[in-house]
């Protein structure tokens, strides 16, 4: 018998559940209002039972059950949990699952449980018992959250649905979060500066919080907006080297028309643009889907082009080398999911754009619901504004001379045309003449990117700030307002009106109008804001006027500019230049990356400047074998001060892990660790792992090896001290570890091989192929949530979820999603990709390859810190993959170069 220790858990918990897994079916049910409660227990055995508990769905017959939650308990989920994660040898007795659910009504209940085979259950309420009527209450409250969290977890979309309906009910209900939920919360709540930085992604966190605000604190958002806007930030000025006279650094013209506040990503020939869009083209668009799957797309590219009226035409019929001397992608933000002040800046070779684009400008105003075109005066200039009342369309197009901006901003227009006499101009700031000395224009390179400091202050601004504050409020209104209606008409209530949702509970007293006047209106089918317009193209944040703000929004901006005015004294502009250069592999690509932060205020960076040592030009190469290796050289330091400058480094071998499993959880990642082939290492002695375990290891033998706690093997020789769990793997790499003199200096350098053809290809895929099935899964449980707890007809769902997500759900595996049908017609969601019964063994592929080694064959790269400025840089070996159709359209491949593109559609 194996496993003594683990069985030894096992029997424990065992006499735990013993009763529990002999239990029969039961019931009970206890009336109240405005609901009452009921559950009933059964037995998880047999066939037509899924084991997984999140497929099964409750019906009444009369539509009387609501907001279900069906758990196996905590007490079998610790089962379950411990017996796989120490692989005991025996088979888990025969599990129970309890339904609990809400209802209205007194007369009986007749259930219906889907598992997925049909169980019919009779229910008749009782009206006493109010002890057990509050217990029962009291477990279907905290199971429903468990429920609600679990989802979270394993989903890959934002849980709206899930925090609407727990917010809701805790309102309506009178019950406090459970603790658990109040923990989790109290977690996720960050710290400056990545709470600003969470602001302006408008991430998931900051939207799922504006939601709870609106449903516990409604009547904040109303107090009168009465003063005045708070001060800036009184920035530190920079510092720039001089760069010669005048004439001695070369500017394109291009960036003496943008705007010092605004980004800048210049691609300069036309076909460099085309490159990118037919690169990202054959993985949907989007790059980061290059790296890793994704349960959704969010098509902010196409969203973007149609908002600018960008059509596809335009690339094979307009824009061509011909015609585009030099072209960039600009912008004050990069609000790009919910409403960008963004634009697209072109210099022309001919005088042939301007007529083109506005027929297509017209042919788009006529063709959208109350589209008009217009004629407006900007800065005393006529400018060309094709817009509809909900901003789903909203460019502006102003020429001055060869120059040509398509923007959605008001403000940028205006801009625009103050730098024709170099007013504000990005190629008149001593910063950017600095950053084309250090990366000048004879580089070609095929993108640049530059993030001013005058960019990356403005969105620390107080406008900035305060309306952005107020865009995550009106966003979530509009989601709120959008399933409080949902949930109303799955009641059977009135939901025309805010009023009438607030009477019914399903929103909170005081929601509708916020401090600016705004708020949300209904219309047929959608919800917009009165201010805003409609989610996903929102009013520009450079066009919303501030008038005044509330004693609230001044209080809580000035923390946050005080935090920045004391830590934060200067934003440091950032430079990317990527450039192509020949492979020496047939069919191959390779770029090169160079980032450069210059000036570099090192005070803000003192957990990295702490750690590491003097640039240095002896590396520490990887030894014949390794797959990775990564070496870093640190200074005593943070580390110790105790401790000389040295070089540490790891290498993991060309070997896959005996583990296996996605590293989830912390035995796992130490089993992982454990099993994996790889060393870490340091040099010279005494550096950092001569200093562990701080004397408990035996004497070291006289080939230098010694043995550690948790069984780590540690081998001294020739100055070098290595650690690594496997002692062969010690005598064979530490004879061929010696320093060598390189080219250039750095303090970290990292090398990363052919993955594709390694031993690890199959541990990558499998880790890849388990996050699609987790995704794949877990989109499918968001159909059947819409359905379960808002009533949603099987067949509406998944229009429903992408509506309210504002997304298109992708399978994580490449298939497609469709319902199935089961006992007496019922309709569930599933993927072609899936096993096709219940319960069915899930199977990797053989054929699966994860995104990344679809492309990826090797990658070199180096960091160097030395004063004033970090520089890395990368050179990726690439084999792209073509895509199925050409590139259409100008996609505005920004929007995927900062990670917030769109992945292909699933069909």
């Amino acid at each position: 018998m194996k496993h003594w220790k683990s069985l030894a858990v096992v029997a424990l918990l065992t006499l735990a559940i013993s009763n529990s897994a002999r239990a029969q079916i039961w019931a009970e049910a206890y009336n109240d209002r405005p609901f009452g409660v009921g559950r009933f227990v059964m037995p998880v055995i047999g066939d037509g039972v899924d084991p997984d508990l999140r497929s099964w769905t409750l019906e009444e017959a009369d539509g009387r059950a609501f907001y279900p939650a069906v758990t196996s308990g905590t007490v079998m989920r610790l089962f379950s949990e411990v017996v796989d994660k120490v692989g005991a040898d025996v088979d888990a007795p025969a599990a129970t699952a309890t339904v609990y659910f809400l209802f209205q009504g007194d007369k009986p209940l007749r259930l219906r449980l889907y598992t997925p085979k049909r169980h019919d259950v009779v229910i008749t309420p009782s009206a006493s018992r109010p002890l057990m009527k509050r217990m029962t209450l009291n477990a279907w409250w905290r199971e429903y959250n468990a429920q609600a969290r679990r989802q979270q977890r394993e989903g890959d979309y934002p849980p709206l649905v899930e925090t609407y309906l727990t917010s809701m009910l805790s309102q309506r209900l009178g019950l406090e979060p459970p603790l658990l939920t109040r923990i989790k919360d109290q977690e996720e709540r960050p710290q400056e500066p990545l709470s600003t930085l969470e602001l302006l992604m408008g991430t998931e966190n900051v939207r799922l919080a504006a939601i709870k605000d609106a449903m516990l604190h409604p009547l904040a958002a109303r107090s009168p907006a009465d003063r005045p806007l708070p001060d800036g930030i009184d920035w530190a000025t920079h510092e720039f080297p001089a760069v010669g006279a005048k004439d001695d650094v070369a500017i394109e013209p291009l960036a003496l028309r943008t705007p010092q506040e605004c980004f800048y990503l210049r691609f300069g020939q036309f076909n460099n643009l085309l490159w990118f869009d037919n690169l990202t083209e054959a993985y949907g668009g989007d790059m980061m889907r290059m790296m890793t799957l994704r349960g959704f797309d969010a098509a902010q590219s196409q969203r973007m082009r149609r908002q600018l009226v960008l059509p596809d035409s335009i690339v094979a019929e307009l824009l061509g080398q011909a015609v585009i001397a030099d072209l960039a992608l600009i912008g004050r933000d990069l609000f790009l999911g919910d409403g960008a002040s963004v634009g697209v800046l072109l210099q022309t070779r001919a005088d042939v754009l301007q007529n083109e684009l506005n027929k297509v400008r017209r042919a788009a105003a006529e063709s959208a619901p109350g589209g008009s075109v217009e004629t407006v005066r900007i800065a005393g200039r006529d400018v060309s504004f094709v817009s509809t009342p909900d901003n789903r369309i909203r460019s502006f197009y102003a020429v001055d001379g060869n120059f040509h901006l398509i923007t959605t901003s008001r403000a940028m227009v205006e801009r625009f045309f103050e730098t024709a006499d170099g007013t504000g101009s990005l190629g008149k700031s001593s910063e950017f003449r600095h950053a084309r000395a250090l990366m000048p224009t004879s580089r070609n390179d095929a993108m640049f990117v530059y993030l001013s400091s005058a960019f990356l202050r403005g969105l620390v601004s107080p406008e900035y700030q305060i309306e952005m504050y107020r865009r995550m409020e009106a966003l979530g209104d509009l989601e709120l307002t959008e399933m409080a209606r949902m949930a109303a008409r799955a009641e059977g209530r009135p939901a025309d009106t805010l009023d009438q949702l607030v009477a019914g509970g399903f929103l909170p007293e005081g929601f509708g109008r916020r401090q600016d006047g705004s708020g949300p209106i209904l219309e047929t089918g959608r919800v917009i804001d009165s201010l805003r317009g409609a989610r996903g193209c929102l009013l520009p944040v450079t066009d919303v006027k501030i008038r005044g703000v509330t004693e609230y929004e001044a209080a809580w901006y000035n923390a946050r500019a005080a935090f920045y005015q004391q830590n934060w004294r200067q934003m440091d502009p950032v430079m990317i230049g990527v450039r192509r250069i020949p492979s020496t592999v047939k069919g191959r690509q390779r770029l090169a990356v160079d980032v450069n932060l210059s000036p570099f205020a090192e005070e803000k960076y003192g957990w990295l400047t702490g750690m590491l040592g003097e640039p240095t030009q002896t590396a520490i190469p990887p030894t014949p074998g390794d797959a990775i290796h990564i070496e870093a050289v640190l200074d005593g330091g943070r580390l110790g001060p105790i401790l000389p400058e040295h070089h540490l480094f790891v290498g993991v071998r060309d070997a896959a892990p005996i583990e296996r499993g996605a590293p989830d959880d912390l035995l796992t990642i130490l089993r992982l660790v454990r099993t994996t082939p790889g060393y870490l290492g340091a040099w010279p002695m005494p550096g950092l792992l001569d200093r562990l375990p701080f004397g408990l290891s035996a004497e070291a033998d006289d080939a230098g090896y010694s043995l550690l706690p948790l069984g780590v093997h540690r081998r001294q020789i020739n100055d070098f001290s290595v650690l690594s769990f496997d002692r062969a793997l010690l005598a064979e790499v530490t004879p061929q570890l010696a320093p060598q003199e390189v080219e250039k200096q750095a303090q970290v350098r990292v090398t990363v091989g052919d993955l594709s053809t390694s031993q690890l290809a199959g541990y990558i895929n499998e880790l890849s192929w388990l996050r699609g099935r987790q995704l794949s899964k877990g989109n499918a449980y968001l159909l059947k949530t819409i359905s379960q707890q808002l009533k949603v007809s099987p067949e509406e769902a998944r229009e429903t979820a992408e509506r309210l997500l504002d997304v298109k759900l992708l399978c994580g595996l490449g298939g497609k999603y469709e319902t199935a049908e089961g006992d007496d017609g019922h309709l569930t969601w599933r993927s072609t990709a899936w096993p096709e019964e219940p319960g069915e063994v899930w199977e990797m592929p053989e054929d699966y390859r994860a995104p990344l080694l679809t492309w990826f064959r090797g990658l070199e790269g180096r960091l160097k810190l030395d004063g004033d400025r970090l520089v890395m840089h990368l050179e990726v070996e690439m084999e792209p993959k073509k895509a199925a159709s050409p590139a259409s359209g100008l996609n505005l491949p920004l929007l995927d170069f900062f990670g917030n593109g769109k992945a292909k559609p699933q069909e």
